[in-house]
């Protein structure tokens, strides 16, 4: 029998190396989910769409999903101590964003999961504009235990 050679056994671990990594959060970065399988961590729906989506790590490294941001403010009014990371994923483009340092447009005319209208952008101007189009409100993350 014939042993793989050095570039085949490379491969192979390349291979198993990057399927690990798909599997755990990246460092500084939302943990992993799964569209369409992942439940929410405070309403149980499936997460079915990226640009709604939020996450959030707490100081021991247990991660949180959540099908909204609605969903992530709803959390944070809980009494337990409010996560060391959180993340809001861009409504416009496919990417994550740090949760205080997003834009938020608030307008019923935006159908998001929980029915709130609340979705977030990168850029002041992004949200000005959006806020525009969809006769919204531009609020930060601090306002939003408030909407």
């Amino acid at each position: 029998m014939r042993r793989p050679g050095p570039s085949r056994r490379l491969g192979v671990v390349l291979a198993a190396v990057g399927a690990l990594a798909g599997c755990s959060a990246s460092p500084g970065g939302p943990p992993p989910i799964r569209y369409g399988e992942s439940a929410c961590a405070e309403c149980r729906m499936i997460i079915n769409e990226a640009r709604y989506a939020a996450a959030a790590l707490t100081e021991a490294g247990d991660a949180a999903r959540f099908d909204s941001i609605e969903c992530l403010a709803r959390s944070l009014r809980q009494e337990r101590p409010p996560p060391a990371q959180m993340w809001v994923h861009d409504y416009e483009q496919d990417r994550w964003l740090a949760a205080a340092e997003a834009f938020y447009v608030v307008s019923p005319a935006l159908r998001t999961p929980m029915g709130q209208g609340i979705v977030a952008v990168a850029t002041a101007s992004d949200a000005a504009r959006l806020a525009g189009q969809v006769h919204g409100r531009v609020v930060r993350f601090a306002q939003l235990r408030g909407v």
